[in-house]
């Protein structure tokens, strides 16, 4: 068996130049994600490592955000610390989800480092996890944090941190 891969996404984020106030709650996000299980802190390091570019997207520009890719960035990995949560409580996880489970988070990190998944594939994976209430709570709510991540990484990418 392979040792699990040492992942510290903060390390990603820290900065010691100022930072908008949004930047504050992303570490306190990040560094609470890396206390979680090593699916939680893969899914972390590929989010923070794909977020470029999102430096002005916010909660409310995410319901009528214009670049669809975006959008779908954050809901990827909003459903891959969903399945992280689901795996861990061996809950019954939607067949639709299958490629953003630990295994497909793995595969990433070790292969060219980004998550690609496509977008019938993150449609079909929210509409299973729509179909129980508490699962889709908890995809929305990594949706949020999600977003915060993507916020943080970009404004450090733009000091060419973030690979």
């Amino acid at each position: 068996m392979q040792e699990p891969l040492q992942i510290s996404p903060s390390e990603i984020l820290e900065s010691s130049r100022p930072q908008p106030h949004f930047y504050a709650a992303a570490l306190l996000e990040i560094k609470r994600l890396e206390e979680k299980p090593i699916c939680h802190r893969m899914a972390a390091q590929l989010l923070v490592k794909n977020c470029q570019g999102m430096k002005d997207l916010d909660v409310h520009e995410y319901q009528v955000a214009s670049d669809r890719m975006q959008r779908r960035h954050v809901e990827t990995f909003a459903a891959s610390l969903a399945m992280c949560d689901m795996e861990r409580a061996k809950f019954d996880i939607p067949k639709a989800c299958t490629h953003f489970r630990s295994s497909a988070l793995e595969d990433a990190l070790r292969g060219l480092g980004k998550l690609t998944v496509s977008p019938k594939d993150v449609e079909r994976c929210l509409e299973g996890l729509g179909q129980d209430h508490s699962h889709w709570n908890t995809w929305l709510s990594y949706r949020d944090s999600s977003l915060l991540l993507c916020r943080g990484a970009s404004v450090d990418s733009g000091k060419g941190t973030v690979a």
